[in-house]
């Protein structure tokens, strides 16, 4: 089959657009024209960029400096997540011949409103709305390498503090709490109430 020079120039662009991984910071950008776009793809685009923001303001309200990289390509278990996606991976990577750079994935996960509402409708009738979230956490993975370093001492821990709020719009307040609990060396969660 010979793919025309035009079919051939849109093939690699896209191609290029879905391998590009990019810091957080600079994603606005790069999809500025799909948000010019019209109808359902600037609207899941514009909805996309919102979560990733709310990500971002909590980690920032957490103060982790851990780099954020929007990888547009990511395509991890379709058929169950919609939405935002997100993997986890350890800052080293590792180059395999003729595959690029891979990761230590650490953990992975995202929105799992379509594949609810494959089953809501069945379970609590066509009105219902629902939305979750899920991760999976290599464990393993994360226990093994505590166990490797010689500095980390693997404790079961207890908290001393629980931070929780009544009332809503408080999330950021409460991370910020938390975090200061944590700088002052005071074992602490939050626990955020979803109702």
């Amino acid at each position: 089959m010979d793919i025309s020079p035009d079919w051939s120039l849109q093939i690699t662009s896209l191609h290029n657009f879905v391998q590009k991984k990019v810091p957080v910071d600079q994603i606005r950008s790069i999809l500025e024209p799909v948000f010019r776009a019209k109808g359902n793809t600037a609207h899941m685009a514009v909805e996309g960029l919102r979560e990733l923001e709310a990500v971002v303001s909590h980690l920032k309200a957490f103060r982790l400096t851990q780099d954020v990289v929007v990888w547009l390509g990511l395509a991890y278990k379709l058929n169950q997540f919609s939405g935002l996606m997100f993997m986890h991976a350890t800052g080293t990577m590792k180059r395999k011949r003729h595959r690029g750079l891979l990761a230590d994935v650490l953990a992975a996960g995202g929105r799992y409103d379509r594949l609810i509402s494959n089953f809501q409708t069945r379970v609590l009738g066509p009105t219902a709305s629902c939305s979750a979230v899920g991760v999976s956490i290599a464990v393993d993975k994360i226990v093994n390498a505590m166990v490797e370093d010689e500095d980390t001492e693997v404790v079961p821990g207890v908290c001393d503090v629980l931070v929780c709020s009544v009332g809503s719009d408080l999330l950021i307040q409460c991370i910020e709490i938390v975090r200061d609990l944590w700088a002052a060396g005071i074992s602490s969660q939050l626990f955020e109430n979803s109702e």
